[in-house]
């Protein structure tokens, strides 16, 4: 029972070390890749159509197409959910009719011959890789709306903007801090952990 409990401890705390000493590596990659991919959409955009072209050509279109329609889904639902944080009504009505659109699409599509992979009628093995394919999609499509809308929000459309308090971008806090350390006589503040949240991104 001892040893049980020792071999327990061990596993817990190794899998704590490579957890610790993964993340930051896998949190930078994956920011960095959907970084690139927004900031380069063309590219991005050339080598989907290549990658479905190809999966259609194999006879895996129906596959191809639902890729898209996943991406499509969670990327208009994390859209509609930062624009319903922001103080623009125009883009919360523009993402939440992005939102419903896809949804109704992504009906349509998943009523066919992949719902019968979900439901596992061609055994586990399927349905277990149509939830991995589902779950990397859908996952994708959030990771790309995040870096979109962190690359185009700004005003009021930015999450937390709100039309009775003012806000200020992290480089105008940090020069307005540095001004008026000048002009007082101080050493100039570096914006820290704590001014954060007062930021826009």
């Amino acid at each position: 029972m001892r040893l049980l409990t020792e071999f327990k401890k061990w596993l817990t705390e190794g899998w704590g070390a490579v957890t610790a000493a993964l993340s930051p590596k896998i949190e930078h990659w994956l920011e960095a890749s959907s970084q690139w991919m927004v900031a380069n959409w063309k590219e991005t955009l050339f080598y989907d159509a290549v990658l479905s072209s190809a999966a259609a050509f194999a006879g895996y279109g129906e596959w191809a197409l639902w890729a898209h329609v996943l991406i499509a889904q969670n990327f208009a639902f994390t859209f509609v959910s930062r624009a319903r944080n922001s103080a623009s009504i125009m883009r919360h009505i523009k993402a939440g009719f992005f939102s419903n659109g896809v949804w109704f699409a992504s009906q349509a599509i998943i009523i066919s011959k992949l719902f019968d992979y979900v439901q596992g009628k061609f055994g586990v093995t399927f349905a277990v890789a149509t939830g991995l394919f589902y779950t990397l999609l859908t996952l994708t499509g959030s990771v790309l709306a995040h870096a979109f809308a962190l690359k185009t929000e700004k005003g009021k459309s930015a999450v937390g903007a709100n039309k009775k308090y003012a806000q200020i971008p992290c480089e105008e806090w940090a020069a307005l801090k540095a001004e008026v350390a000048r002009l007082s006589g101080k050493e100039p503040q570096v914006v820290t952990d704590i001014d954060l949240p007062r930021c826009v991104f």
